[in-house]
């Protein structure tokens, strides 16, 4: 609305210069003016004081206007013209007054946006810093045989096919879930490597019917229990519901497949929270098997 206002400001008002105003007061003049070689050059005498040669058929430079310190201007003792001299000379001063406090309204309109601009940004900013990491607590799931950390105050939902399910009360995009099959294969190796399981993991994403896109961004091996190999990954989802970050964690133990899922949205328009992020990265690197 800053903006609109500015450029009304700039657009709405026709301003015109002041030699505008004084060409337009010659014309309709004599031109001729006797005491001068022409009325050009009364007038371009008469405009270093702002004086006006407008008494047209004047029999001598003294009727015309008394020539004074190079300046041809009109006296009003004897012309008779001096109220007609002083409006134009007010007209004139009034185009430069009018023009001045239009850049000054002009002026003050930009810096009005640039001082709401930088509220703006000074509220994203502050907004940003407020959103704290959430109080992290311990989840063990005995039967099935793992645990992890968990933000302390979501929402545990049901869902069907997952284990486990955790969503965030302030944006229910957001959610931890932990998802125990029966396999046949032993170990994850099995399966093949990190790069592989990655690649299969995103193949299944792909073929989804609300996913546009799905991108790996890393993929990391590290021990569960100990000495069971467990692949942890990361990547972004296009999907109909919005840009979302993946961090995934998958390990075989005991002829069960586990895989953990952290979902939460973050995009280039809207992205996660630091405190948020560096807290799922907590999540993911506390899944881990109970024997």
């Amino acid at each position: 609305m800053v903006m609109a206002m500015a450029s009304s400001l700039i657009h709405s008002s026709t301003i015109l210069s002041p030699s505008h105003a004084l060409d337009t007061a010659y014309s309709g003049t004599s031109s001729k003016c006797n005491g001068f070689s022409s009325l050009s050059e009364c007038s371009s005498l008469g405009r270093s004081r702002r004086g006006l040669c407008l008494r047209a058929g004047a029999e001598s430079a003294r009727d015309c206007g008394e020539v004074s310190g190079g300046a041809c201007g009109l006296r009003e003792s004897e012309s008779g013209l001096g109220n007609l001299d002083r409006e134009l000379w007010e007209e004139e001063r009034f185009g430069f007054e009018s023009l001045r406090w239009r850049r000054r309204e002009c002026f003050l309109a930009m810096a009005m946006v640039g001082a709401f601009a930088s509220q703006e940004g000074a509220r994203a900013e502050e907004t940003e810093l407020a959103v704290e990491a959430p109080t992290l607590e311990l989840y063990v799931d005995e039967k099935e045989g793992f645990k992890l950390l968990r933000p302390a105050l979501w929402t545990k939902v049901e869902k069907a096919g997952a284990t486990v399910l955790f969503e965030d009360p302030a944006k229910r995009g957001n959610t931890i879930g932990v998802v125990v099959n029966p396999v046949r294969i032993a170990s994850l190796k099995d399966f093949g490597t990190p790069d592989v399981v990655a690649e299969k993991l995103l193949a299944a994403e792909r073929k989804k019917p609300s996913t546009n896109d799905a991108q790996l961004v890393r993929v990391q091996e590290r021990l569960a229990n100990g000495d069971t190999p467990l692949y942890s990954l990361e990547y972004t989802l296009d999907s109909s519901r919005g840009q979302k970050k993946i961090l995934s964690a998958v390990t075989v133990a005991s002829k069960k497949l586990y895989i953990l899922n952290i979902t939460y949205v973050d995009s280039a328009a809207a992205p996660a929270p630091p405190a948020m992020a560096e807290a799922y990265e907590q999540v993911l690197n506390s899944f881990d098997l109970v024997v």
